[in-house]
């Protein structure tokens, strides 16, 4: 169960750090 855990923290940081850069770019071109 621990190696599920794991992958679910990986995939929500990994979703974060996308999420956080699309906005970035987002704002950067207006």
């Amino acid at each position: 169960m621990w190696f599920l855990y794991i992958m679910f923290t990986l995939f929500a940081f990994v979703l974060l750090g996308v999420g956080a850069g699309l906005v970035r770019t987002f704002s950067n071109h207006k």
